[in-house]
């Protein structure tokens, strides 16, 4: 799928019915033309303001899962600049990277082991490729080199403790018992008698805060912002130490939904 999808596309603007006053949303027809109504439309984006410098664009079929994750630094969605990640059809991540400026920087992803490991990972700098990474046969390809053989880097995390829920792991498991809400979109699309489950990740800062929250596997547009939702509201953590100091830490949660009779 090309880069920068949603700049393709004249979109038409619909009010977003119980989200909040930062989103808007965007519906498409089967080929990608604006559509007119939620009723005919076969996909839907909404474009959501995270903080000053971050716009979430997020693209889902209608009555199913994500298909591609954008991320801006304005409000006319002309600048480039974040996160970007695709997904197949079952919603299951598939490949994703950052953009700096409108330029790939950092690593980028693409395919992922049943076990969640990287197929291949592609690193550049400002837009240029420095190497590519084949996890699978273990080489690395330099930019203007040959394969090689991959040596991983070896991080040294005996004296790492993880980051904690205070209370617990049974403190958080009641923390979104309480809180977390099954979405009526959602049990309407799922139908009675049914569950599907959102996987998440996300990072404890060195200050406890959850921050980086990032859909892996998704199920729905509700249920996705469900657990966003609480992730954002959830008190602060015990933060990761190695060694007595507070460093960052990544999670990942799968979340299930129920649908009853």
């Amino acid at each position: 799928m090309k880069l920068f999808f949603c700049l393709c596309f004249t979109l038409g603007l619909f009010s977003l019915i119980n989200a909040q006053e930062t989103a808007r949303l965007y519906t498409f027809n089967s080929d990608w033309t604006p559509a007119k109504s939620m009723e005919v439309a076969t996909y839907f984006m909404t474009a959501e303001k995270e903080n000053d410098t971050l716009y979430a664009c997020r693209y889902y079929n209608m009555r199913g899962p994500m298909i591609l994750w954008e991320s801006y630094k304005d409000s006319a969605l002309e600048k480039p600049n974040g996160l970007f990640a695709w997904y197949d059809k079952k919603g299951k991540l598939d490949s994703l990277g950052q953009v700096h400026n409108g330029k790939k920087d950092g690593e980028w992803t693409y395919g992922f082991s049943d076990s969640g490991e990287a197929i291949i990972t592609k690193i550049y700098e400002e837009g240029v490729l420095q190497k590519t990474i084949n996890h699978t046969s273990k080489l690395v390809l330099k930019s203007g080199g040959d394969w090689e053989q991959l040596t991983n880097e070896i991080i040294d995390t005996t004296d790492q403790h993880p980051a904690e829920f205070t209370g617990g792991v049974k403190k958080w498991g009641k923390f979104l018992e309480k809180n977390l809400i099954t979405p009526k979109r959602f049990m309407s699309i799922s139908g009675p008698n049914s569950h599907q489950t959102v996987t998440v990740s996300f990072r404890i800062n060195p200050i406890g805060e959850v921050c980086n929250i990032f859909i892996i596997n998704s199920c729905e547009w509700s249920a996705d912002m469900e657990v966003i939702r609480i992730l954002k509201i959830s008190p602060k953590w015990i933060p990761s130490t190695i060694k007595g100091k507070p460093v960052p830490y990544n999670h990942k949660q799968n979340i299930t939904f129920q649908v009853g009779y």
